[in-house]
């Protein structure tokens, strides 16, 4: 979207979208936190489980930063950080 229409700001629905499939994520991770406790990192595909609880902490850290930031939107374009995390999700 931002790239066919050339701007920084996505329009308010993708935010929102955005935090909810976030918020889904987090919830599904801890379920299955709670469901195998110390065995989801022990037990058969124990690397997919990580790279989950990674991924997921990225999106929750890229979350709290942009909403933590929101009032200097000058501050959260040039936030290197963010951007570099949000790249490392991609990969």
């Amino acid at each position: 979207y931002m790239a066919q229409h050339e701007t920084n700001e996505a329009p308010m629905v993708y935010t929102y979208i955005e935090s909810l499939l976030c918020l889904i994520f987090v919830l599904e991770l801890g379920l299955r936190l709670s469901v195998f406790r110390w065995r989801f990192f022990v037990k058969s595909g124990w690397q997919w489980n990580l790279f989950d609880c990674f991924v997921v902490g990225m999106q929750v850290f890229e979350q709290i930063m942009t909403s933590g930031f929101a009032g200097s939107s000058q501050f959260v374009n040039n936030f290197s950080v963010a951007r570099i995390m949000r790249l490392l999700r991609l990969v």
